[in-house]
């Protein structure tokens, strides 16, 4: 006769865990891989952006602003985006703006047919580029000022 060597104790388990933890591993699942190809999409459109506009800068023969937004635009589509997505600007200080969106499908905006997350998601991306005193390009990510807001009576 064979000795007992777990003591009697049942080493079955129901099907109800697997049941329970499929689905919500799936869940998790998508919600990482939604994360992390946002911030997939964030980097590679803050850096095709980035490399459009020092493209812009450096470029010689280009005089006139609509030349440059022209130039940008090409860029832009050769890029794979939409040149509709692109917005190309110059402030009074000689600063050139430009600013981009794109959107992505979301799994969870999918599965869920836009009830939990939106089907479209927009990631931005927007620099700014000046040349210093020493006539080389700088560039730099375009942050809004509000200072109306941080005004206190």
């Amino acid at each position: 006769m064979a000795k007992d060597i777990y003591g009697g104790r049942k080493m079955y388990v129901g099907p109800w865990f697997f049941i329970l933890i499929i689905p919500i591993g799936l869940i998790i699942i998508c919600f990482l891989y939604d994360f992390g190809r946002g911030n997939a999409e964030r980097a590679k459109l803050d850096l095709d952006t980035k490399e459009i506009l020092t493209e812009v800068l450096n470029r010689e023969g280009l005089e006139t602003l609509d030349e440059m937004r022209d130039f940008a635009e090409r860029q832009y589509k050769l890029k794979g985006y939409d040149p509709e997505d692109l917005t190309f600007t110059e402030e009074d200080n000689g600063q050139y703006i430009i600013a981009t969106y794109n959107q992505y499908t979301s799994v969870i905006g999918e599965l869920s047919f836009g009830l939990v997350r939106s089907k479209r998601i927009s990631v931005h991306s927007a620099y700014k580029g000046y040349f210093n005193e020493f006539k080389e390009i700088v560039i730099e990510k375009y942050v809004e000022d509000d200072t109306e807001d941080l005004l206190v009576d």
